[in-house]
């Protein structure tokens, strides 16, 4: 993973998405999926799943001029396409997957993803699989939700 930076700045419209100005590059290899973007003014966020290297997560501290990848948990993931990011703010993320094991987990990082710590939600195999979505609601606090034959809720304190 290298830094990007578009070379003709910020990527921006003046007329509802008709033309651009410009596209940054984040990561100039294919193979991303299901593609998250979160956003604390100049802060940019994203998180992803690629092909072969697991889940990655990218930051702009200028709002999407520059690039710069960030340590990202170090996990199997059983299906990309059904995980999910999302962050409570520029320091605290949170991933939610199916491991390798098709356990419903978590990755979750308090410091902008200098470490990380996983944990499992449900440890049951399933051979049933939907979407995990999670919602960060304070520093320490996360709900995910997921589909495993039955529609499941889960809560986290960290």
């Amino acid at each position: 993973f290298s830094s990007a930076t578009s070379s003709s700045g910020t990527p921006s419209t003046t007329n509802g998405g008709t033309n651009w100005s410009s596209t940054a590059n984040i990561e100039t290899s294919t193979g991303a999926t299901n593609v998250t973007i979160k956003s604390f003014g100049n802060t940019v966020l994203t998180g992803y799943h690629k092909s072969g290297t697991g889940l990655r997560l990218a930051k702009s501290t200028d709002g999407g001029k520059t690039w710069s990848a960030t340590n990202s948990p170090n996990t199997t993931i059983t299906n990309a396409d059904l995980l999910n990011f999302d962050a409570y703010d520029t320091s605290t993320y949170y991933y939610g997957y199916y491991d390798g094991s098709t356990h419903v987990s978590y990755a979750r990082t308090a410091n902008g993803g200098s470490s990380w710590a996983t944990k499992t939600i449900d440890s049951t195999t399933y051979s049933v699989f939907g979407p995990v979505d999670v919602a960060p609601i304070s520093t320490s606090t996360a709900y995910f939700c997921y589909y495993n034959g039955d529609l499941k809720f889960a809560r986290t304190v960290d």
